[in-house]
């Protein structure tokens, strides 16, 4: 089954589609120099959802910070706006792309 292919006007529509297709987390209150990155790195280490910050301490509602936005080939792949099935591997060769610009992650 190949998926449609999809043009978003905002970062609003990407977060959309990303919830049907994967889980996007919405964390509020959480303190941007001591547990933000700390969180956004764990959740990167497993391939995990898209982190959407709220509420963040110090800044007004509706600021809000995402992470972990690209750490999944399908993610990826809904950015670069290409279809599961015939152009994969385009995704794929980005992802290792990626490998080859960033020696050591940064800690």
């Amino acid at each position: 089954m190949e998926m449609k292919k999809v043009w978003f006007n905002d970062l609003r529509e990407f977060l959309s589609v990303c919830e049907d297709i994967d889980k996007v987390r919405v964390l509020k209150g959480v303190n941007w120099q001591d547990e933000m990155g700390m969180l956004v790195e764990a959740m990167a280490e497993k391939r995990g959802p898209i982190l959407l910050f709220d509420d963040i301490p110090g800044y007004s509602s509706g600021f809000r910070v995402m992470g972990n936005a690209f750490h999944t080939l399908a993610r990826t792949a809904l950015a670069d706006e290409i279809t599961h099935q015939k152009k994969w591997h385009r995704a794929a060769e980005f992802m290792a792309s990626l490998g080859e610009r960033i020696s050591t992650p940064y800690r």
